[in-house]
């Protein structure tokens, strides 16, 4: 994420909910659609087989009931699944982040080499600027563009991330729950491209500055919704399950 960046002013989006509005508009004016629903409680004793590693390796072991990464400079450490094409929801939870000793813990959306949406927090850069919460896109044409960039403590103890996508409006709806404190407004990136099928999601924590120390993260939670616009079957009904996952998961 260190390629220049050109700032864009943030878009509140207040009347744009999660995958809720989604499918009932879906429903609405197209042909009705189908859902599949994945959930993620990282209960272990092993990793889902949909999950490939990426860098270093987690471990169930450290606190049972989340999968717990870490990384120092230079590293990576996380997860990656395939997403596929059509509207969609993903939800990423996160317990403790300790550290982001130069990093960030974060969550992308990718649709192949520069094609990608990610959210995160991140750590101050040398010691300049941060911590924030970033919202950063770019569709394949030129340097990253910054949607949203808000000031925050950095003690983390929990931290979900959401990402609505509209097929047809070809946008991202991104917003983030900080401790618990309630859904940000939504941030909109207009992007402009169709997704594919090979679209990939990644949660995962990356220290990408000379911070000292250990970055580490608990993730806790991920929740999946994808439509595709079949003859037959209903989506509406699915409304509120990834909300109500993350809800469930930190009442636990």
């Amino acid at each position: 994420m260190d390629n220049a960046r050109t700032k864009i002013a943030p878009h509140p989006v207040r009347s744009i909910a999660p995958l809720a509005v989604i499918a009932i508009a879906v429903a609405a004016s197209t042909p009705i659609a189908r859902a599949s629903v994945i959930i993620d409680h990282f209960n272990g004793p092993t990793l889902d087989p949909a999950w490939t590693v990426v860098g270093n390796a987690g471990s169930f072991a450290t606190n049972p009931g989340s999968y717990t990464v870490s990384t120092v400079y230079g590293e990576g450490a996380g997860l990656t699944r395939t997403l596929g094409s059509g509207d969609s929801e993903v939800i990423m939870q996160y317990g403790n982040i300790t550290g982001l000793a130069g990093g960030n813990a974060r969550l992308d959306v990718s649709d192949g080499p520069g094609q990608l949406i990610v959210i995160m927090a991140e750590a101050p850069r040398n010691g300049g600027w941060g911590p924030n919460i970033v919202i950063d896109f770019n569709n394949g044409t030129g340097p990253n563009q910054r949607v949203m960039s808000v000031p925050i403590s950095m003690t983390i103890t929990d931290l979900a991330f959401r990402m609505v996508w509209s097929e047809s409006a070809r946008t991202f709806v991104v917003s983030y729950n900080l401790n618990n404190a309630g859904w940000s407004v939504g941030y909109t990136a207009n992007y402009g491209i169709a997704s594919s099928a090979t679209r990939t999601v990644t949660p995962w924590i990356v220290s990408w500055d000379a911070g000292p120390g250990t970055t580490t993260a608990e993730m806790n939670l991920y929740s999946q919704i994808v439509a595709a616009a079949v003859p037959g079957s209903g989506l509406a009904g699915l409304a509120g399950i990834g909300l109500a996952a993350a809800a469930r998961r930190r009442r636990r």
